[in-house]
C-alpha cells in the first residue's frame, strides 16, 4: 500500500513538473510573437474607444449646428414672406365681379336654372323615357340642340341663336317633357314653345324648314304642336284661296281608327 502511494505522488509530481515544462517552452517560443500581439490588441481598443468618444461629440455638435441652421432658415424664411406682403399684388381687372351683382343674378332664376339642369342630367344619363328628344331638347355632338338650332341658356332667358325666351317653368316644361303639366303652362308659355319650335323647325322632318311636318300621336303633339300647324294652314288658306280643305277635314296619319260594331240591326235602321 506504501509503495502504491508513492508510486502515484512520484507520477504526480513527474506530471507537474512536465506541464511547467511545457508552458515555460511556449512562453520561451512564441513569446516574440505573443508579445507584439497583445501590443496590437491594446493599441486597436485604445483607438476604438477614442472614435467613439469623438463620434459622440461629432453628434452633438452636429445636432446643435442643425438646430441652428433651422433657425437661421426660419429667419430668413420670415424676412423672406415679409417682403413679400409688402410687394404690390397685382389683379386681373377681367377677372373681377361685382359681388352684389352676381348674387342678385344667381338667386334670380336659380330655381328653373335647377330644373333645367336636372333635365340635361337625365338626358346625358340616357334617362330620357319621360322626355321628348323629338320636339324638344336633344344631344347632338356634345352638344344640346332644339330641332336645327343650338339651345343655351343665361340666368334669365332661352337663348337660341340670336333671339331670347323667357325662361318660365312652363317653357322649360314644354322643352324638355314628353307630357308636360297642363297646369304649369300659359298662354304666353304656348305662343314661346311655338315661336321656339318654328325658329328651329322642330316640329319638321329632319328638322329642315323645307319638309313636312312629322306627325305623332303624343299628347304634346296633338295639344301644342298640331295647333300650331293648324294656325299656319289657316293662314295659307286665307292668302292662297280657298282651294284648300279646312283643317277639320284634315284627317292626321298614323293615328288609331275607333271600330264600333253593331250588333243590334234595329239602330242601323233608326
Amino acid at each position: 500500500m506504501k509503495k502504491a502511494r508513492e508510486a502515484i505522488k512520484r507520477k504526480y509530481n513527474s506530471l507537474k513538473l512536465s506541464k511547467l515544462d511545457a508552458e515555460h517552452v511556449a512562453n520561451t517560443t512564441f513569446k516574440p510573437i505573443v508579445e507584439p500581439l497583445e501590443k496590437l490588441i491594446d493599441i486597436t481598443e485604445t483607438q476604438s474607444k477614442v472614435s467613439r468618444k469623438k463620434s459622440i461629440v461629432k453628434k452633438e455638435e452636429n445636432s446643435d449646428d442643425g438646430f441652428d441652421d433651422y433657425e437661421l432658415k426660419q429667419e430668413e424664411r420670415e424676412v423672406v414672406d415679409e417682403e413679400e406682403e409688402k410687394k404690390p399684388v397685382y389683379v386681373d381687372e377681367s377677372l373681377k365681379v361685382d359681388t352684389e351683382k352676381h348674387t342678385n343674378t344667381l338667386n334670380r332664376g336659380n330655381k328653373n336654372d335647377l330644373v333645367i339642369d336636372k333635365y340635361i342630367t337625365m338626358i346625358r344619363r340616357g334617362e330620357t323615357k319621360a322626355l321628348d328628344l323629338i320636339y324638344g331638347i336633344r344631344t347632338k355632338s356634345d352638344d344640346f340642340y332644339i330641332g336645327n338650332t343650338p339651345f343655351s341658356y343665361d340666368n334669365e332667358f332661352i337663348i337660341l341663336e340670336n333671339k331670347q325666351y323667357k325662361k318660365s317653368p312652363g317653357v322649360i316644361e314644354l322643352l324638355f317633357k314628353k307630357e308636360p303639366e297642363s297646369t304649369n303652362i300659359n298662354k304666353s308659355d304656348l305662343s314661346d314653345y311655338s315661336k321656339i319650335v318654328k325658329q328651329a323647325s322642330a316640329h319638321k322632318k329632319y328638322y329642315k324648314e323645307e319638309e313636312p311636318i312629322r306627325d305623332s300621336n303624343s299628347k304634346k303633339f296633338v295639344d301644342c304642336i298640331a295647333k300650331m300647324s293648324v294656325i299656319k294652314d289657316n293662314k295659307r288658306t286665307s292668302e292662297e284661296g280657298s282651294s284648300l280643305p279646312p283643317p277639320f277635314k284634315i284627317a292626321r296619319r298614323y293615328t288609331n281608327t275607333d271600330y264600333i260594331y253593331w250588333d243590334d240591326p234595329n239602330e242601323l235602321v233608326n
